[in-house]
């Protein structure tokens, strides 16, 4: 699994899927996977399996890399995007390092256009309207994300953590 570092963009709007938890079954979980999109997909979008004693911890000036951190003098992994608006916390109190984390950190690039409102002026940024619900979302990952929140499906998942929305991306 790649890790990524940082974060270019081009300074547009962009909707995201954000996710942690603690992996309980990992063949029932590659299996879910598969029914979800494809391995290139998934790759592109940051969707993996972290060992929590490789996740890196956060830097102290504050800067979030776009990935999952380990939380400096605290029991608990994140996932920071666009802003710390859009944060998700998994608890890892109960955790040893060698257990596994899903990780999800999908970051959409609309650009400004698809967030526009009959309210919204093409001068003021400010007006875009970031309200949005997941059949916003292309297909596969609104399947990932009813998933994530199907407290009846199983995904060889426990302890998730999600998160959904729109923002500025830079």
């Amino acid at each position: 699994m790649k890790t990524r570092f940082g974060f270019v963009s081009n300074s547009s709007s962009s909707s995201f899927i954000i996710a942690l938890a603690k992996i309980e079954d990992k063949k029932k979980l590659n299996g879910w996977l598969r029914t979800v999109a494809n391995k290139k997909t998934l790759n592109y979008h940051t969707v993996g399996i972290e060992r929590l004693g490789d996740i890196p911890f956060t830097d102290d000036d504050g800067y979030h890399s776009g990935y999952a951190e380990r939380v400096k003098d605290a029991d608990k992994v994140q996932v920071v995007c666009l802003n710390d608006d859009f944060t998700v916390e998994l608890n890892t109190e109960k955790m040893e390092e060698d257990d596994e984390i899903f990780v999800i950190a999908i970051i959409n690039d609309e650009g400004d256009s698809a967030f526009y409102s009959a309210e919204s002026s093409m001068e003021n940024w400010l007006e875009l309207d970031w309200d949005i619900d997941p059949s916003f979302l292309v297909s596969w990952q609104q399947k990932l994300w009813h998933a994530l929140n199907d407290k009846e499906s199983f995904t060889g998942l426990t302890n998730i953590q999600c998160k959904f929305g729109a923002g500025r991306n830079g």
